[in-house]
């Protein structure tokens, strides 16, 4: 929980919107606003909200913008991902909830723990590096649902 909410607060502070996690390009959005949603009573199925802003009529990395926003709408372009660090980052256990680094965690993700469950590895108090959109998106869900008309028309 502690990775969402410092998302949703980054998204807050502004981060850039890329093609592909190729940050050796400029972005060609960024956000404006981040929103924490929960689902659930136990906090299952929490997701993070970004609100963005892209400029019409602008050329960046050689496209133009309003190429980019008409392929939004006609949900061409719609699965993003994120590109997270920070120096408070770790990843916690899902079978003993330690840091999988830590020499007292005995399991790996991917294989099965002593209790034969499948051991996998939390993203813990990450922090938000980008957000790009992606071809093919990792994470279901992770995507763009709508592009706002009056943030796309301001200049």
């Amino acid at each position: 929980m502690t990775t969402l909410r410092n998302y949703a607060e980054d998204l807050k502070g502004g981060v850039s919107l890329l093609s592909g996690h190729d940050v050796s390009k400029s972005p060609y959005g960024r956000s404006y606003d981040g929103e924490l949603l929960t689902g659930d009573v136990d906090n299952e199925n929490n997701s993070v909200r970004g609100h963005w802003y892209i400029l019409k009529d602008t050329t960046v990395n050689g496209e133009n913008t309003n190429d980019t926003i008409r392929q939004i709408k006609a949900g061409i372009l719609r699965d993003m991902s994120v590109g997270f660090g920070g120096n408070t980052l770790w990843y916690r256990c899902s079978s003993c909830g330690r840091d999988v680094m830590d020499w007292d965690c005995n399991h790996f993700p991917g294989l099965e723990d002593e209790n034969g469950r499948m051991s996998f590895a939390w993203v813990m108090e990450a922090r938000l590096a980008e957000v790009s959109t992606v071809y093919k998106g990792a994470t279901p869900g992770a995507l763009l649902i709508r592009l706002d008309n009056m943030l796309a028309r301001r200049t």
